[in-house]
């Protein structure tokens, strides 16, 4: 459900949006009159995103703004992103563009009309490193050269631009999001590792290469809320893949390592690897090259530690105690009929399992439970 404030920044959002592409629109249309001048270009380049065209109060920053400082675009290559949207936003955007190409039946943008028509342009944007093509933004199409190829922007960075939070498909498909836990769903010492791992992050930031957390625990998902846990500390969100879906082969895990650091930017998202299979295995080394080569907040979640020649922070997570399943227990079971004391001691002592698994199973003997029985015989 959209809360108030995000529906309230929604709206100024398009209306920041709209407006940029009318500019860009009217732009366009001096080209094609011809009637653009160096006073226009130079009025053109020094609009000011940050703040009111009267200048008495500053602006929320708009999904672009937040988009350009992400990827540290230049003007150019942000009104690159913004020609390549308003074709799919603005039905006149594909007339404008084949009017200012002087051929009817280019109704896309080109970096050639890029160059021509928008302010402060420069070659270096086109290179496969730079910023657009870098981190796909946009696309180009099959042309005689890279400078004619149609442009188009990628489906989830104009979904981003226009403020929904949608996951890449690609990503989708094979990532879990985890849901930010409770206060006393984690372990006492889990609780200490999560802050632990929030504290080292937070010291590190602005640093051009951030430490990799490596979590060493019998069942990889045990990371999943000890990850969770840190990361909602610091605002951001979580997701954990298998490390068997991590592409093995070196222009796949290159292709996927950019795609994640893209999403990761757009959603200020964490990435928790459960790694299963001995240190040997295939699919270490994939998670190992991907680590290593890949940006962002990044924990690894494995029975031993993934070699990787990359800072990281090792933690070991132990089992939870009789003490601390008791405490889980005791929460997970709360207002039930049947939570003898003296059971709970004996299962808290008899069986070692995570914290994750007693309120699955405290959850499930809840539901089935029928009234007025022992609800701790139902649970096992």
């Amino acid at each position: 459900m959209i809360d108030a404030r995000h529906k309230d920044w929604l709206s100024v959002n398009q209306a920041l949006l709209t407006g940029e592409l009318d500019v860009l629109k009217a732009g366009l249309r001096r080209r094609i009159d011809g009637l653009l001048t160096q006073e226009s270009e130079a009025a053109g380049s020094e609009q000011d995103h940050s703040t009111d065209t009267d200048g008495s109060a500053a602006k929320p920053a708009s999904a672009l703004d937040r988009l350009s400082t992400a990827f540290g675009l230049s003007k150019f290559e942000r009104n690159v992103v913004l020609l390549c949207a308003g074709v799919e936003l603005d039905s006149a955007f594909g007339g404008l563009c084949a009017a200012a190409q002087g051929d009817s039946t280019r109704h896309y943008p080109t970096f050639s009309l890029a160059l021509a028509a928008v302010p402060e342009a420069h070659w270096s944007a086109l290179a496969p490193n730079a910023p657009l093509r870098r981190w796909r933004l946009i696309e180009a199409g099959t042309g005689p050269s890279i400078t004619v190829a149609p442009l188009r922007i990628d489906e989830p960075v104009l979904n981003y631009l226009t403020g929904s939070a949608l996951w890449d498909e690609r990503l989708a498909a094979i990532v879990e999001p985890l849901a930010i836990p409770n206060a006393g769903d984690l372990a006492p010492s889990q609780a200490e590792i999560a802050r632990s791992i929030a504290q080292s992050w937070s010291r590190a930031a602005g640093q051009p290469i951030l430490p990799v957390v490596e979590l060493s625990a019998n069942d990889p998902e045990d990371g999943r809320p000890i990850a969770a846990a840190a990361t909602a500390a610091l605002g951001l969100n979580a997701v954990a893949i298998s490390s068997d879906l991590i592409p093995a082969a070196a222009q796949e895990l290159q292709a996927f390592g950019c795609l994640w650091e893209r999403e990761a930017a757009l959603n200020s998202c964490l990435l928790l690897i459960e790694c299963g299979g001995a240190t040997e295995d295939a699919r270490y080394r994939s998670v190992a090259r991907f680590a290593e080569r890949t940006g962002g907040l990044i924990v690894l979640s494995s029975r031993e530690p993934v070699r990787i020649r990359r800072p990281c922070i090792r933690f070991s997570v132990v089992p939870a105690g009789a003490a601390e399943r008791r405490a889980a227990w005791l929460s997970a079971l709360s207002g039930a009929q049947g939570c003898a004391p003296a059971r709970l001691d004996a299962i808290a002592s008899q069986f070692s399992v995570g914290m994750e698994a007693i309120r699955s199973i405290a959850a499930r003997a809840v539901s089935v439970a029928p009234p007025g029985t022992d609800v701790v015989a139902a649970a096992w």
